[in-house]
């Protein structure tokens, strides 16, 4: 192994294994959900699913564990904390258009993908609202 590859090795590990542990980011869920109005636990579940729990490249490099798009293309994001208030609002418009749970927020959040989407976020919430995450 050459030293290059031992640093990259290194580095990605490195990057996994503190890739923005979603935890740590529950005070600005909490902040974000009371602002708006919107299921925390939803919410949690929402940036889990979308980030791998915080470590898809899209998280560790744009702050964005939402699949936040601008058009079509992944949004970059200035903080994790902006990522958490960008989902929180989304989700709250799509409660003003009467989309209220995990089945009719799919339709919206990821028409592509909706029963794999809805699946992963529902065992997600589950988790998290018997305190097992």
């Amino acid at each position: 192994m050459t030293c290059k590859t031992l640093i990259l090795a290194m580095f990605t590990f490195v990057c996994t294994a503190t890739a923005g542990n979603i935890k740590d980011l529950r005070p600005d869920i909490e902040d974000s959900a009371k602002r708006y109005g919107i299921d925390a636990a939803l919410l949690e579940a929402v940036l889990r699913h979308e980030s791998g729990n915080g470590k898809s490249r899209a998280a560790r490099e744009y702050n964005n564990h939402g699949g936040v798009m601008k058009g079509k293309q992944l949004r970059r994001l200035s903080s994790k904390s902006e990522c958490v208030d960008c989902v929180a609002h989304i989700l709250f418009k799509y409660r003003e258009r009467g989309l209220v749970n995990v089945d009719q927020i799919a339709r919206r959040y990821a028409p592509y993908h909706r029963s794999e989407w809805t699946s992963a976020v529902k065992f997600f919430k589950k988790k998290i609202e018997s305190g097992q995450i």
